[in-house]
């Protein structure tokens, strides 16, 4: 029978949760973050001068991330086709890891902290993302659900004959 998928389709399972952790739970979770900058007045006797500056870069980097997130959710919700697989696959490397990169980089711009003892000292901050983008990459690329899902689909057999 053409066109029949062996197996699951559509957005739930592991993709469901996904879709969720990527539009819920990790702006929520950068939001927390970003309050946090505030608990603790000697973040911002760090930066001296710099810390309006500071903010503005993460705030920016912040709502960057989170538009990124959402345009991923839409794209998973609403493009099913093939082409979108690598979109994601390359969005979550470019938010998480590309993101930490680049507060590591505003940080470092904003204070008397170098670069590289920033990385260094990283630790947990440095590993979680690439973790996180590895265990999903891994997913959408062996996943039934989502190679039943997101597919071109079948060309019609008289468009086949006329060929």
């Amino acid at each position: 029978m053409s066109g029949y998928i062996d197996g699951p389709t559509g957005v739930g399972g592991w993709l469901g949760f996904f879709v969720v952790a990527l539009g819920l739970i990790s702006p929520g979770a950068g939001l927390v973050q970003m309050l946090s900058l505030y608990s603790d007045p000697s973040i911002a006797a760090a930066f001296g001068s710099s810390w309006t500056p500071v903010q503005i870069a993460e705030w920016t980097l912040f709502a960057l991330s989170v538009a990124g997130c959402w345009y991923l959710v839409w794209r998973l919700l609403n493009v099913q086709a093939r082409s979108t697989v690598p979109v994601v696959i390359a969005g979550i490397w470019l938010i998480s890891v590309g993101g930490v990169a680049l507060e590591f980089l505003v940080v470092a711009l904003g204070s008397d902290v170098a670069l590289g003892t920033l990385v260094g000292t990283g630790g947990v901050e440095v590993v979680r993302p690439i973790i996180f983008c590895t265990i999903w990459t891994l997913y959408f690329r062996v996943s039934k659900r989502v190679a039943n899902t997101y597919r071109d689909e079948p060309e019609d057999g008289l468009a086949e004959v006329f060929r």
